[in-house]
């Protein structure tokens, strides 16, 4: 998210789809398994799609404004780490799908980032009155619908973006290697731009439409 903040969204996009090619590169230079060349192929064109398909969402970047580079660079860092992050988490899923039940790792992951969030969230609010003035404030001037928006919105994030998301991906761990995990994953930003035409009515270009395909 800090990544984010910083960099454009184009940017950010293409980065964090390079989980589809570190993945089978960490797989065989350091686990020493093997990637057959179909395979690689699969992971080429579904980078290059992705590429297309973010260009085609882009917008203009006022990197001409004081300090812009700068900051664009380290976002492209921060989301840089988070895709190698993310890759870890891949391939160690990879070993754990196959020796816990998918529930049980599905609570475990929950549980641990219920945990870490809350501690990032509360212990600098409470080292830093500015920052609890800052919560309590926010939670003064919301009115019933915004709240009743934002439960829903809390709702459907708990129950079906982590809960479930977390268990149908250990469990498909189970039976597919990394890899193909990884190009899965990298469908993301098609179901994001046809969600996004048919709710939000935005338009996809002839090159969004080619790297859907």
């Amino acid at each position: 998210l800090k990544g984010l903040k910083l960099t454009t969204g184009t940017q950010a996009g293409i980065i964090v789809q390079l989980t589809t090619v570190i993945v089978p590169l960490v797989e065989t230079i350091l686990l020493r398994r093997p990637i057959s060349r179909p395979l690689w192929s699969g992971v080429l064109f579904s980078f290059l799609g992705v590429l297309l398909l973010t260009l085609d969402q882009a917008s203009q970047t006022p990197i001409g404004e004081p300090g812009a580079l700068d900051s664009m660079i380290k976002g492209d860092f921060l989301v840089l780490m988070a895709a190698f992050a993310y890759s870890t988490h891949l391939l160690r899923l990879d070993k754990y799908a196959k020796k816990v039940e998918p529930l049980q790792l599905a609570f475990g992951k929950q549980t641990a980032q219920l945990g870490y969030s809350t501690l990032l969230t509360w212990v600098p609010a409470l080292l830093s009155t500015s920052r609890l003035n800052t919560y309590r404030d926010f939670a003064a001037g919301l009115n019933k619908e915004e709240l009743m928006q934002m439960l829903l919105v809390v709702l459907w994030n708990g129950v079906v973006s982590s809960a479930f998301t977390s268990y149908a991906q250990s469990f498909g761990q189970r039976r597919i290697p990394p890899t193909i995990a990884g190009l899965l994953f990298a469908t993301q930003p098609l179901w994001n731009a046809l969600l996004c035409g048919i709710f939000l009515h935005e338009k996809i270009a002839l090159r969004g439409i080619i790297g859907m395909i």
